[in-house]
């Protein structure tokens, strides 16, 4: 508001202006700018009620997408499904040319049409199988009862005399093997010596060819024994390999890893090194085709550290009962994290953690101990406690508390 050129009041008189809230006094000639004149401040006035939402904004701007969760574990293998119907049948190919017949049955019975191989059909008491090769002739297959000079094999199966040949081979150097009709059989170390298959022995080949007679094992000793289909080492006998040695599973080594039937496949080996190596194939293929996508998992002798791509653990909320919010987190303040060097390690490697005794007095459900007095932390439940504990101090700092 505007004050007016010319006054004919007091001098002194003064006008609060409402647009400025400034005090002017009038001096007899003019008006003098006190300066703003206001009072205290009142109290807040009630908020007033909320407004209608305003139009929708238009949409921002697409975020980055963000990084790829872990793979879920793979399902169940359906059932197998039914059989499908048998196809038809092929058409019948064409019959073939009739052959030459090489064999005839006559007095002599079933020979061949030169006479070189037959088969004895006579009524006496012993009956055989005669196949000689006579060196005299080339090596051609002769019809000879005897065996004198010449090689090859004979079959007598009705001979009485306990000591007779009832299966006999002969090579070019010598006897190979017989049985004779009384149960004996009788090897022949190439030509050299003969063994006679005693009841007591066993025989066994040695590295170099060679067949010998062992001692029976003991009744009850085999280091393995067969049960239900199962087979397991007898009493607290083990198997062993050497270093650089794999055992395999539904796996085979042929010029590269390949699977030995449809499926998956995994191998285990003990390396030089001292370390030990699990590989698993990461794609189930059919027998014969190379092993894929090779998952491996190493443990270190000399650190104890096992070397993974990743460790996940199984967190579904069916697997799990009494789900709540962790109490007393401000135990957990009293866990140290420390610095130390195992005396195992011989690099002497500072490592980070705490100790399994004081975690024990604050928390023994992270402990678990075993039967030698050992005890182990469990150091993925710890850093879980440690998180909730700190997002517990944020928020009290966030609310001034």
């Amino acid at each position: 508001s505007s004050l007016p050129p010319s006054y004919g009041g007091n001098i002194g008189d003064g006008y609060i202006t409402q647009n400025d809230g400034h005090l002017w006094i009038w001096n007899g000639s003019g008006w003098d700018d006190v300066g703003l004149i206001r009072g205290p401040q009142g109290e807040r006035g009630y908020q007033g009620y909320q407004g209608f939402q305003g139009n929708q904004g238009n949409q921002g701007v697409r975020g980055y997408q963000g990084t790829r969760g872990y793979q879920g574990y793979q399902g169940e293998k359906g059932s197998q499904g039914n059989q499908g119907s048998q196809g038809l049948r092929g058409y019948q190919g064409y019959q073939g040319e009739t052959g030459d017949s090489y064999w005839v049955a006559d007095t002599y019975g079933i020979h061949y049409n030169s006479g070189n191989v037959g088969i004895g059909t006579d009524t006496s008491l012993i009956k055989g199988l005669y196949v000689y090769v006579d060196r005299q002739y080339g090596g051609h297959i002769r019809n000879t009862r005897t065996i004198s000079g010449s090689f090859g094999l004979r079959v007598d199966l009705d001979n009485s005399n306990a000591n007779s040949y009832i299966l006999y081979l002969y090579s070019s150097i010598g006897p190979v093997f017989d049985v004779r009709a009384g149960g004996s059989i009788y090897f022949s170390q190439y030509g050299k010596s003969n063994y006679t298959g005693t009841a007591a022995k066993f025989l066994a080949v040695t590295s170099v060819g060679k067949v010998i007679e062992v001692d029976a094992p003991a009744e009850g000793s085999s280091k393995w024994t067969e049960e239900n289909g199962i087979i397991r080492a007898t009493s607290e006998n083990s198997i062993s390999m050497l270093n650089n040695r794999y055992l395999g599973f539904n796996v085979y080594w042929d010029s590269d890893w390949k699977h030995l039937s449809t499926g998956y496949a995994a191998w285990i080996k003990q390396e030089s090194d001292g370390n030990f190596q699990i590989s698993l194939s990461g794609t189930s293929r059919a027998a014969g085709n190379i092993v894929q996508s090779t998952k491996i998992i190493k443990f270190q002798n000399t650190t104890g550290n096992i070397i993974a791509n990743n460790f996940v653990l199984a967190s579904l909320r069916k697997l799990k009962k009494w789900i709540k919010n962790i109490v007393n987190l401000e135990k957990f303040d009293k866990i140290k994290i420390q610095q130390f060097v195992f005396k195992s390690d011989e690099s002497e490697r500072v490592r980070y953690g705490v100790i399994a005794d004081d975690v024990e007095d604050i928390a023994p459900e992270l402990v678990y101990s075993d039967d030698k007095g050992n005890k182990e932390v469990a150091y993925i439940d710890l850093a879980m406690a440690k998180i909730a504990r700190l997002e517990e101090r944020i928020k009290k700092l966030e609310n001034g508390s």
